[in-house]
């Protein structure tokens, strides 16, 4: 699915949000291998998404303590669900 246009009906605008901290990451330890692929990428981060008519919401959130506990948040529902 498309998480930004078509997200998984059972996933909530929190949980895209905390895949897109994820993948924020993840880019994060691979800085400086592939600067196109980085910057359509920061582009999406940066961008505005709404998610089955919630608010409005930066898919990266710039305060770096939101993104932490977002981070949180999702790892610890992916480690639920692999219970």
């Amino acid at each position: 699915a498309d998480l930004t246009g078509n997200p998984p009906a059972d996933w909530d605008a929190r949980r895209v949000q905390g895949y897109f901290v994820w993948a924020f990451f993840v880019v994060a330890e691979l800085r400086g291998t592939n600067r196109a692929l980085e910057a359509a990428l920061d582009a999406v981060f940066a961008s505005e998404l709404s998610v089955h008519g919630a608010p409005p919401f930066r898919a990266v959130p710039a305060d770096g303590a939101v993104r932490e506990e977002l981070l949180e948040a999702y790892l610890g529902a992916m480690e639920r669900l692999d219970d």
